[in-house]
């Protein structure tokens, strides 16, 4: 928070927004969010001139794999932000398998997740039920609506 970026990875020279649900910003502010991230790469003072930046849904609107240009609609010019192939929309597993460098890198932490939930709030020595097998179950469901899907957008 307060920073340019929500994410930095100087080694692969990456830089992204990063929203938790597609529906997060509003489909008429997602030009300003494209601007903000061009201004970054694109300037020759820039501390990311050459880098990739990303748009990044971690939930995204539907569970098709998603790493294509970054074009959002600008309605006050009638016409779609300029096409630059640095400047990228991402799907949360995709984009956990860029950064980390491993298939499926997203859907094992949701696995694990749980059971880090369990452990901190012992360890807390809050009040939490744990999780049932249906919990559990319900919740790689979940997982699979957000993500799987055969078709890969282009």
């Amino acid at each position: 928070t307060g920073g340019q970026v929500d994410l930095l990875n100087e080694e692969r020279q990456i830089i992204a927004e990063i929203k938790n649900k597609y529906n997060t910003v509003k489909g008429s502010d997602l030009k300003n969010v494209y601007h903000e991230l061009d201004d970054l790469i694109s300037r020759k003072a820039s501390s990311y001139k050459g880098y990739t930046a990303y748009y990044v849904t971690i939930i995204p609107s539907r569970p098709v794999k998603v790493d294509v240009p970054f074009t959002p609609s600008d309605k006050e010019r009638g016409s779609p932000c300029p096409l630059n192939n640095y400047i990228r929309k991402i799907d949360g597993a995709s984009f956990y398998e860029l950064v980390i460098g491993q298939v499926d890198a997203l859907e094992e932490l949701f696995s694990v997740l749980p059971k880090v939930i369990e452990n901190r709030t012992n360890e807390l020595r809050l009040p939490f039920k744990r999780f049932s097998p249906e919990d559990l179950t319900i919740l790689g469901e979940n997982f699979k609506l957000a993500y799987e899907s055969k078709e890969k957008a282009s």
